[in-house]
């Protein structure tokens, strides 16, 4: 008579098996990435691409395949693959760093809107900049700004312009200054540093600079020395 053990434990080790994938089955499923974590990385990528590029970040992403599976991402990165640029009918790739590999295509359509710097009114050679003096504005289908156009008002505010700018401008970076923070002929105090010590004395300008600008100037003994201006009426002796 054939013992029933054998088939017992075969019908046990079926049950085994089938219970084991079904766990299995459910880790897979419960590891899914999921796509919004992708459109999220998109969609960050792009407005700090375009807001960079001084310009309103208006665009749509497109959907993916709601049945494409990826496997669970604890890190992720947006990129702009190959010769992609962010304009038009576009496309922005995102790859996983860990615990896997993978990459993917996802589409996008920008609608790229250019902000400008417009002067409201006329400011003559040498005029500081002020708030109530410009406005930013988007540029209208069609329009093009002109080359280093300004797109922020912080780009303008404070800066003294270099020639006669006429209202209803686009301010470009060319057109304007940073303030003088040394005057032609005006008494400085020149500090000579070195290892442990720091010297003031004083000297005249021998010409205009902002801060981070080269400026000679003439100490008491007639002696030009060179130096960089650091601050109202101070300048660092150059090393």
């Amino acid at each position: 008579m054939r013992s029933p053990f054998p088939t017992a434990i075969r019908y046990l080790c079926c049950l085994w098996l089938a219970f084991a994938c079904l766990i299995a089955s459910s880790q897979v499923f419960a590891a899914r990435q999921d796509l919004n974590k992708v459109y999220a990385s998109v969609r960050l990528f792009v407005q700090q691409q375009l807001q960079a590029a001084g310009s309103d970040p208006q665009f749509e992403i497109g959907k993916l395949d709601p049945r494409l599976y990826l496997p669970d991402c604890k890190q992720q990165e947006a990129f702009l693959p190959g010769d992609a640029r962010l304009e038009g009918k576009t496309r922005i790739g995102v790859r996983c760093l860990q615990p896997v590999e993978w990459s993917i295509i996802v589409p996008v359509t920008v609608k790229q809107t250019t902000r400008v710097v417009i002067l409201n009114r006329l400011v003559n050679t040498g005029q500081t900049i002020e708030p109530a003096d410009i406005n930013v504005r988007n540029l209208a289908e069609g329009e093009s700004a002109p080359p280093a156009a300004l797109n922020t008002a912080d780009q303008a505010i404070g800066k003294v312009a270099i020639v006669t700018l006429g209202k209803g401008l686009m301010l470009r970076a060319d057109m304007l200054r940073q303030p003088y923070v040394i005057l032609q002929n005006q008494t400085v105090t020149l500090m000579v540093q070195g290892e442990g010590f720091q010297v003031g004395n004083d000297a005249k300008a021998l010409g205009n600079a902002s801060v981070g600008q080269p400026v000679s100037v003439k100490i008491q003994s007639g002696q030009i020395v060179r130096g960089i201006a650091r601050g109202p009426g101070v300048v660092v002796a150059a090393p």
